[in-house]
Formats: structure tokens, sequence, C-alpha cells
């Protein structure tokens, strides 16, 4: 969004004003709004295994708690929180 905006003052010919770097620590977690990049590999009764990427550089992350996957059902969106 501070890109699009970015570009949108250069095009009408205002002072653009670069974007800022933030940290990642500024943020809690991310969501992939849609299961393009991500994949639930096996689901149990208390969690299952995430496969985030593609190759041998993907990341597998170990899912905590109960979910509500059953037989048939197609999840729509993941979200990553980050919990002290």
């Amino acid at each position: 969004l501070a890109f699009q905006a970015f570009f949108r003052r250069a095009k009408a010919g205002q002072t653009p004003g670069f974007p800022r770097f933030k940290s990642s620590k500024r943020f809690s977690g991310f969501s992939y709004p849609d299961p393009a990049g991500w994949k639930m590999l096996q689901t149990g009764k208390r969690g299952g295994t995430l496969r985030i990427g593609s190759g041998k550089g993907a990341l597998m992350l170990r899912a905590r708690g109960q979910h509500r996957f059953g037989e048939g059902v197609k999840t729509n969106d993941l979200t990553i929180t980050r919990k002290n």
C-alpha cells in the first residue's frame, strides 16, 4: 500500500515521500489470503503440519491447538501470529 501511494503521488506531480523501512518486529504476524503458497499436510485431533513454500526451501511448521478439519474440509486462509 505504501508503494502504491508513493507511485500515485509521483504520477500526480506531488512530493512522493519514499516509504520507510519497517522492521519485522513491528508486526505481530502475517497472513496468506488464499491457499497459494501453503498446504496443510497432515492433521490430527490436536494439531497438524503446515508446509509453506515449495521445493527444497519449503518451511515446515507444526500447527498446535484444536482444529475443525474434517474429511473434505478445505481451508481458505492462513494467519500466523507471534506471541510471547
